[in-house]
């Protein structure tokens, strides 16, 4: 079941679709776009589309973007540690019908992505809520976002600025993660394996033994500062947690759940059919072989990786236990 937007050509704006940062965050490229495909895997790709179809798009200054912006906000967000199933579960949620579901809008992504360090980030993703917020009603839902993964490296400052939006994080063990990582990293790899991911997760990668930075340490230590900004926000009820393991053994439950929490809804027979089928073939996709040039093939980390994770997300995972979450190693 592909969702059916239903665009309502008479609201006039300046326009609709901010798309992405543009001038060193001084602009924001934006766009009209009532035939935007928002059922794509990730914004970028409706954004690529757009381009495709050679939708025109003019850049506004970010001052303006921010002050014309109207009122508006997200009715949930979804933190996430990446390759934890946050893509299939906006994907479920979308489906119900009641929600759009923005994957990683380019907007946030930037925002939150490094190196960026785009100023003034609260107002940006403040406005963004707003225009995003106006165009889901367009479609007769209510907007939801999936951050990006670097989101939960600040998830602190997130839920500080946008303390009535219901917040969920998603996580997987960390071997997992660090397997997915591996075979196809993300687009994310040439920063953390910089000098400046370095930096970042440096506190994290000194627990590695023997001082190993190699891209499964590197992974490991992201993982590790995710999950130790997103425990002490769960343990203080700032952020749920949700586990892969939950939402792939029974993704309709999770999704009616989280429907009833953020906007009071329920899920009908007819979604509940198209959220099971949506699961049942992102299940059936194959793994892709790892790609990372002189790393061994293997499909599961072996005993001496699996050694230097553990050393250096241990912190992470005893911080989680102590906010009540226990990870499953699927």
């Amino acid at each position: 079941m592909v969702p059916q937007y239903l665009y309502d050509a008479t609201v006039r704006r300046p326009f609709d679709s901010p798309l992405c940062l543009g001038d060193n965050g001084a602009s924001m490229l934006v766009c009209n776009a009532p035939d935007a495909d928002f059922s794509l895997p990730f914004y970028a790709d409706t954004v690529a589309d757009l381009a495709r179809n050679g939708t025109p798009a003019h850049r506004v200054a970010i001052s303006d973007y921010i002050h014309r912006a109207p009122p508006g906000e997200a009715v949930g967000f979804v933190f996430h540690v990446a390759r934890c199933g946050s893509t299939l579960l906006a994907r479920s949620l979308e489906l119900t019908g009641d929600l759009l579901v923005l994957r990683e809008p380019g907007p946030f992504n930037e925002v939150f992505s490094p190196p960026r360090s785009v100023a003034p980030r609260r107002q940006i993703l403040a406005a963004s809520m707003g225009w995003f917020a106006a165009l889901a009603a367009d479609y007769d839902r209510q907007l939801a976002v999936k951050l990006p993964s670097m989101a939960a490296t600040i998830a602190g400052e997130v839920c500080d600025a946008f303390p009535r939006i219901p917040a969920l994080a998603l996580l997987r063990h960390p071997h997992r993660v660090v397997e997915s990582m591996l075979r196809d990293p993300a687009d994310s790899l040439s920063w953390v394996l910089s000098s400046e991911g370095t930096a970042k997760f440096a506190r994290q990668l000194a627990r590695s033994p023997s001082g190993s930075d190699e891209p499964l340490a590197r992974w490991a230590a992201v993982w590790a500062c995710m999950v130790e900004e997103l425990a002490p926000l769960i343990e203080h009820g700032k952020v749920t947690p949700l586990l892969y393991s939950e939402v792939a053994a029974d993704p309709t439950s999770t999704v009616r759940s989280i429907l009833s929490t953020w906007i009071g809804g329920t899920v009908s027979l007819e979604s509940e059919a198209a959220i099971t089928d949506a699961a049942r073939r992102n299940a059936k996709r194959p793994e892709r072989a790892f790609d990372i040039v002189a790393y061994r093939n293997a499909s599961r980390l072996d005993a001496a990786d699996r050694a230097v994770v553990d050393a250096i997300v241990a912190p992470a995972v005893d911080r989680l236990a102590q906010a009540g979450v226990e990870l499953d190693d699927e």
